[in-house]
């Protein structure tokens, strides 16, 4: 045999001494997994996401739902022989069709007379259904209007009004604790027989246009009430000044604005909410001085404890303070 040829057969029995056995899979120079382990692998990830995907249907967290269910349809294109991802797929069909309604009635609202809530709603469809086309559309949806000067003025005139109706309220509620509580009607034993109505009264109203309310909470002294009504109309005033601010010009801006002068024209009243507004920032101050306190920061403690004393000495705050200066030192 010449040298060349047993150098070549040589060559050829050390290539089949190193082939793998048969069955077996070569990809860069490692051993990799058999194709039916392989697929059975990938047959009980399909079952699992499914699995998982309608508990969490039924749990009514359609969120993860659809995460679940459109990892396990995305396996049908693999081939690997179950019918777990078409089973996902069906039920994505389902929710597509859910996602859709709803979908329709967020345009009903943003067109309506709720834009406000219309927007919500896009926002939780886009949240919920991500991946699904009725998310994508709603995201859509949600660009265009937040890119809509039209559109947006009226979603803040829309949640300035609310504002408004607000403040109303609450000086309604205040104009309510303001008259003294109306006694309890003695029982008397009636005659029996049949019983007639007695005439109703219409709602009292101020001439201003705030509706008046009745405030019907536990039995309150003097003190209290007078309490509850400054808390109330330090809380209309400073929402009223928040709208006139934001909506200057607007209908809901102008009368914000009217409403505060009107308030502003009580000298007594206004009185009281300033010193209402003194005792509500000189508690929050000195609610993150104890805060601090407890966490060890004495720095920061005594710095809050020194505002308190220097901005609001005459406050009962400014005494607390005061003690806990003392505490620190």
């Amino acid at each position: 045999m010449k040298p060349t040829a047993a150098a070549a057969l040589l060559t050829v029995m050390l290539a089949l001494a190193a082939a793998p056995p048969a069955g077996a899979v070569v990809g860069m120079g490692t051993i990799e997994e058999h194709p039916l382990a392989a697929r059975e692998r990938w047959r009980e990830k399909a079952e699992e996401t499914y699995k998982e995907g309608m508990k969490a249907r039924a749990a009514g967290d359609t969120s993860n739902a659809v995460r679940f269910l459109l990892r396990c349809a995305k396996l049908e294109k693999m081939g690997i022989g179950t019918d777990y991802p078409v089973l996902a797929f069906n039920e994505l069909k389902v929710i597509v069709e859910e996602a859709r309604k709803e979908l329709q009635v967020a345009r009903e609202f943003v067109s309506g007379e709720d834009p406000a809530a219309g927007m919500m709603e896009l926002k939780r469809i886009t949240r919920i259904y991500f991946g699904l086309w009725p998310a994508k559309e709603a995201g859509k949806l949600l660009r265009q209007l937040e890119a809509d000067p039209k559109f947006q003025a009226g979603l803040k005139a829309a949640k300035l009004a609310e504002e408004l109706a607000r403040a109303e309220r609450l000086e309604a509620e205040a104009a309510a604790l303001a008259k003294p509580p109306e006694p309890k009607p003695k029982k008397t034993d009636t005659p029996a027989g049949p019983t007639s109505k007695l005439p109703t009264t219409p709602p009292e109203t101020k001439p201003d246009g705030v509706t008046a309310a009745t405030v019907t909470t536990k039995a309150m002294t003097p003190n209290q009430r007078r309490e509850a009504r400054i808390a109330k109309l330090l809380e209309a005033y400073e929402i009223y000044g928040r709208i006139a601010r934001e909506g200057a010009g607007t209908e809901p801006g102008i009368k914000a604005a009217a409403a505060r002068r009107r308030l502003e024209g009580d000298a007594g009243v206004m009185a009281r909410i300033q010193g209402a507004r003194v005792e509500k920032k000189a508690k929050e101050w000195l609610g993150l001085a104890n805060n601090y306190f407890r966490a060890g920061r004495f720095d920061s403690a005594r710095q809050y404890c020194t505002k308190i004393l220097s901005e609001y000495p005459k406050t009962p705050q400014a005494d607390e303070a005061k003690a806990l200066l003392e505490g620190m030192k």
